[in-house]
């Protein structure tokens, strides 16, 4: 009898030694495959929204420049000398940060994001309140992808 125990566990131990079916193995690619097609997607969207995010990083800073200029002298800057901020105004995937003669900031990126892709913040005053805000959207035909903006901007 314990002759036949020890058969029978050594039985099931080269049962379960011999590794993954060619099928078995077939099924774990194809699933890693997909995970990596679907992740490699979302990581470059992520990426290209990160990129535009430095650009409304640096508007910020513009913004609060140009609402303490219209708090001072009741109207908005035309140039970003005028706000009191740089001509230069740069980041890792920015080309330029400007005020527009009409008090709007236009942020222009480079080929992170799209080359030449812009998005434009617009001051809002609310008469009533004394509140200012700023509303943003990507400038048509420059290639600014709704996917890449924030969802502040769509």
């Amino acid at each position: 009898m314990l002759m036949d125990i020890k058969r029978i566990s050594s039985m099931k131990m080269s049962h379960a030694s011999k590794g993954f079916s060619l099928i078995e193995l077939m099924i774990v690619v194809t699933i890693v495959s997909i995970l990596a097609s679907v992740s490699a997607r979302s990581y470059y969207f992520y990426t290209k929204r990160t990129h535009v995010t430095e650009g409304l990083g640096l508007a910020s800073a513009v913004q609060k420049s140009s609402v303490e200029y219209y708090s001072v002298l009741g109207s908005w800057p035309t140039s970003n000398t005028l706000a009191g901020v740089s001509e230069n105004i740069q980041g890792h995937s920015v080309s330029s940060v400007v005020i527009t003669a009409d008090g709007y900031i236009l942020v222009t990126y480079n080929d992170k994001v799209t080359l030449g892709a812009q998005i434009l913040f617009k001051p809002q005053v609310e008469e009533g309140k004394q509140r200012i805000y700023w509303t943003c959207e990507a400038v048509v035909g420059t290639g600014m992808k709704d996917s890449f903006l924030p969802g502040s901007c769509r």
